[in-house]
């Protein structure tokens, strides 16, 4: 009896007694984690250590690895938590904190009291049940969201809407009538009251000819620019291979640059022009009742080019 008695341990007072060295392991455990930002493991443990000596400075820990994992919810709780807590109590310098970073939380959330639905209302917020604080309120993350509430008669009311950060008030969900029953909300209306499928008017085709024709002038403009182009192109080439006699090199030697350029801009109109010109060919020539895009390409190869059309 004497021996049971002397291996007794009495249970831990946060308020009066210091804290246990599992407590202190782990909070240093917690500490290494957060500095090298790996917030899920230093939430854990952050967490087993408010279990084996509840306190404020615990909770901070969870709140500001909350606030990291954006979890805006848990952290709001934990560092409110953390302010009320007497054990341990937050000094100064930690309370201003808490206190700063639980301002900017709250802009991150939505604060909904829920006292209107009636007594034990069920709140679940994307099929999630929600824990309701001692007040009545749920909080919500920014973000778009599905809502549901049970009313402790059994009638559940639904409802969606994008939380934008800061709202404070009731929830925006309006009690079902006395006359529904379960899951009305969710029942589907007669088929006499459906609304009916709107009917989908086909547009009147579009008549392109006066298109297929402009684009044919503007393709016909390019052949003939970019066949210019080409031409002076090829004779500036021909005359810096074969040059007249007594010809000096500064008088042609621009020509070793234009002549190339001019040829490969020449050859990119023709091929330019000659797409434009067959894709309006195609439109003029095609049934105003067809249907689909005209496409068409140019390439531009190194042994000459290549117009492809799609319709």
């Amino acid at each position: 009896m004497a021996s049971a008695t002397s291996h007794a341990q009495p249970p831990v007072d946060p308020q009066t007694d210091e804290p246990p060295p599992e407590y202190m392991q782990l909070i240093s455990e917690a500490v290494e984690e957060s500095v090298a930002e790996h917030w899920v493991e230093a939430r854990s443990l952050f967490r087993e250590a408010q279990r084996v000596f509840p306190n404020a400075r615990a909770l901070r820990g969870i709140g500001m690895t909350s606030f990291e994992l954006r979890d805006y919810t848990a952290a709001h709780r934990a560092l409110s938590a953390s302010l009320e807590e007497p054990r341990r109590a937050l000094d100064e310098e930690q309370r201003a904190q808490v206190e700063a970073l639980l301002h900017r939380v709250t802009e991150l959330i939505a604060r909904y009291s829920v006292t209107h639905l009636g007594p034990e209302p069920v709140v679940v917020v994307d099929a999630v049940r929600q824990e309701l604080d001692s007040d009545g309120v749920v909080l919500i993350p920014a973000g778009r969201h599905e809502v549901q509430v049970t009313l402790a008669d059994g009638r559940r009311v639904r409802g969606s809407w994008t939380v934008r950060g800061g709202e404070v008030g009731p929830l925006p969900i309006e009690i079902p009538s006395e006359d529904l029953g379960p899951d009305s909300a969710t029942r589907t209306p007669p088929e006499d009251l459906t609304t009916p499928t709107p009917l989908l008017q086909t547009p009147p085709a579009t008549n392109l000819r006066p298109v297929g024709w402009a684009l044919i002038a503007a393709g016909a403009a390019s052949g003939i620019a970019g066949m210019a182009m080409s031409i002076v192109g090829r004779r500036d080439i021909s005359l810096l291979e074969q040059p007249p006699s007594e010809t000096r090199w500064e008088d042609v030697s621009s020509l070793q640059t234009r002549g190339p350029r001019y040829v490969r801009t020449g050859t990119a109109l023709v091929l330019l022009g000659a797409a434009s010109m067959t894709t309006g060919l195609v439109l003029v020539l095609r049934s105003p009742s067809s249907s689909g895009p005209v496409r068409a390409q140019a390439r531009l190869l190194p042994s000459g080019g290549r117009v492809e059309v799609t319709w």
